[in-house]
């Protein structure tokens, strides 16, 4: 079976559906949007700034690493997420595999599942 791979984000998770010959599997990667850092309560702003830079660009890298082996990729969300990952995605081979980028409203993830599934019959 072909590797047909359907994601749907936002900034707090990411739901990954990976159809498989016998059905499909859900995998869930969810953004963690905690700062690590604190300098004694004494944060400058640009620190923050990075540290959130730093904790959204581990998120979007465990999402590309979650697609690994995808030959197509259904990218699904409510909002700017969902054009950030496929603007992360060439830089990992996968850009060219991009079935489609589709506006989404927050579904749960068998609604997720459902729709993968129907996008790739």
């Amino acid at each position: 079976m072909e590797h047909n791979v359907g994601v749907w984000i936002d900034c707090h998770k990411a739901v990954i559906v990976r159809l498989t010959d016998v059905g499909h599997e859900i995998r869930s990667v969810i953004a963690n949007e905690e700062t690590d850092v604190n300098d004694g309560g004494t944060n400058s702003e640009d620190l923050l700034k990075y540290n959130s830079a730093s904790h959204l660009n581990a998120y979007y890298e465990r999402i590309v690493s979650a697609l690994h082996g995808a030959e197509s990729v259904l990218i699904l969300g409510p909002g700017e997420e969902k054009v950030e990952l496929s603007v992360r995605l060439p830089g990992n081979t996968l850009g060219e595999h991009i079935a489609g980028i589709v506006t989404a409203p927050e579904m749960s993830d068998d609604q997720v599942a459902a729709k993968v599934c129907r996008h790739f019959q």
